[in-house]
């Protein structure tokens, strides 16, 4: 069986392909792109019109939070895979903050099998860097990783304890695995809702300083520099963060960053008349620092974007500005943002 796809935005980052065109696929392999606004294969038995859409590998997104388990009613795995491939997603990471947390072999076997249940994207677990994501004592990432962890962090938790901190990317070096870690230095942050600043002030609302990540980010990178881990800063969101990441990448450590979708898309005043739906960890920064994070990403300087995806039931974002849940959904939107 033949089948076309014609009049499609064709996007290969492999290639660094942007342009219109069609591909053919025979017995669900492509056989043959052709670019062009008028490409066509005479002959195709089926054809699918593409006007309007884009045709691309399927998208990996490294950041996903889901309820399951023990919070079903925010997401599911089922519910989030069919929204990533909705938007394109195929492939994602889900993080270990749930309940319980993914900190343990069972847990991320359960991950791993209720994936294979019900999800037609591919599902890698994360798991816990430490037991509880507490940050008091590492958890078992030598047997995670054996069974199926892709990588381990404490989540939106940063772990505290440097000791603890070390010695969990020391080990994690030495089975070459990946540490991502949100930089965020939890004596600055406090109980602030959103970024620090002369808008806050205004709001009368607790701020997020922009030196709370990267002061966190410094302490990560230099721990990353001293044991040899390959650490993921994780949702960077000051210039700042990313020239201490390029710095120590010049000097030869193994860092990376990502970037949240929304931290390209909004500013600080998007929060508006205390909009809750606009509330998120790290939060919107100054246009500036927007401004700043998109001619990074063009740059090179970001290697990801992710979605960041944590929904939140409406009962959750229902409330006042300052008691309202951190998180945004993102899986069924980042890929059409980005483009436009």
């Amino acid at each position: 069986m033949s089948l076309q796809i014609i009049n499609a935005r064709l996007l290969d980052p492999a290639t660094e392909l942007d342009a219109p065109g069609a591909i053919l696929i025979e017995d669900g392999k492509i056989k043959e792109i052709r670019e062009g606004a008028e490409a066509n294969f005479a002959g195709a038995q089926t054809t699918i019109d593409a006007a309007g859409l884009c045709l691309a590998p399927g998208l990996i997104d490294l950041r996903v939070k889901t309820g399951e388990p023990g919070d079903e009613q925010k997401e599911t795995l089922e519910t989030a895979s069919r929204a990533a491939l909705s938007g394109g997603i195929t492939s994602f990471v889900v993080m270990p903050d749930t309940r319980p947390v993914i900190d343990d072999v069972a847990l991320v076997q359960f991950i791993a099998e209720r994936a294979r249940e019900t999800s037609k994207a591919r599902i890698y677990p994360a798991g816990g860097l430490t037991v509880g994501l507490a940050g008091e004592a590492m958890a078992e990432l030598g047997l995670m990783a054996d069974a199926g962890a892709i990588l381990f962090t404490n989540g939106d938790l940063p772990v505290a304890n440097a000791q603890v901190m070390k010695r969990a990317m020391a080990y994690a070096a030495s089975r070459g695995a990946i540490v991502m870690s949100r930089p965020d230095e939890r004596a600055l942050t406090g109980s602030g809702v959103m970024n620090a600043g002369a808008f806050a002030a205004r709001a009368g609302l607790s701020g997020i300083p922009v030196e709370a990540e990267w002061i966190g980010a410094m302490r990560e990178v230099t721990l990353a520099e001293q044991t040899g881990c390959t650490l993921i800063l994780d949702q960077v969101s000051t210039a700042r963060t990313l020239e201490i990441a390029t710095a120590a990448r010049k000097r030869g450590a193994k860092v990376y960053t990502t970037a949240a979708a929304h931290s390209l898309f909004f500013n600080e005043r998007d929060v508006g008349d205390y909009l809750t739906y606009c509330k998120v960890n790290p939060p919107f920064r100054d246009e500036a620092t927007r401004q700043g994070l998109i001619a990074a990403l063009k740059a090179g300087e970001i290697d990801a974007v992710v979605s960041a995806h944590d929904p939140q039931p409406p009962e959750e974002k229902r409330l006042p500005f300052g008691e309202a849940a951190f998180g945004a959904a993102g899986l069924e939107t980042v890929l059409s943002a980005l483009l436009n």
